[in-house]
């Protein structure tokens, strides 16, 4: 039986053994604290910015639809009372193709801010983001070949919608609309893929 004497020197030489291990644990613990706030940080950051870019693209493209042609927005010689009436169909076409063109920068540059967002997002969550974000992207894309429809069939006078009238229905619906028209197919789609982005992004911002 060890006496007190024995008992209190084999307690101090354990203490540095046991201080050691505690501070090891201490440190190891400390270090996955700092790896997951990393982490989720990152995560909040990437999910912000793409909701951001996300909602960026939306109001473009709302802007880009808008029915109110503003007198600013057509080229000078097509506008004013110095401009020639009537117009010929080129003229026509021309002129549109002024307004959709500068209407599209603002959508094209909230297109680069998007797709690096998802570069980003598909790092971290993989694929399945991306089919979220490409469904958004397929409507971007859906819009340009209706504005290109609808510039090319004021070239060649109307005929084009005057042969296929449902054609021209869902070209003029696609190009056009109000905000607040939410029976129009394309509102829906894109309040559709903005919602289904929303879903994937925001549990990762709460985590944060």
């Amino acid at each position: 039986m060890m006496s007190i004497g024995e008992t209190v020197s084999l307690v101090k030489d354990a203490i540095p053994a046991i201080a050691a291990v505690l501070t090891t644990a201490f440190a190891i613990w400390g270090l996955n604290s700092w790896r997951r706030e990393l982490k989720g940080r990152a995560q909040f950051d990437v999910a912000r910015s793409l909701i951001k870019a996300t909602y960026q693209v939306r109001e473009a493209l709302q802007n880009c639809r808008s029915r109110l042609i503003t007198h600013g927005e057509s080229p000078e010689w097509y506008r004013g009372a110095l401009a020639k009436q009537p117009h010929t169909h080129e003229e026509e076409a021309e002129a549109w193709s002024f307004i959709y063109r500068r209407r599209w920068e603002p959508v094209s540059k909230t297109l680069q801010e998007f797709d690096s967002s998802t570069l980003e997002a598909e790092v971290l969550w993989g694929s399945t983001i991306r089919q979220r974000t490409d469904e958004l992207r397929q409507r971007v894309r859906n819009l340009y070949v209706h504005i290109e429809a609808f510039v090319g069939n004021a070239a060649r006078g109307g005929q084009d919608f005057e042969i296929d009238q449902k054609f021209g229905e869902r070209v003029r619906g696609t190009v056009s609309a109000s905000p607040s028209d939410r029976e129009n197919e394309l509102t829906q789609q894109i309040a559709s893929a903005v919602q289904s982005i929303e879903t994937a992004v925001r549990p990762h911002m709460r985590r944060a």
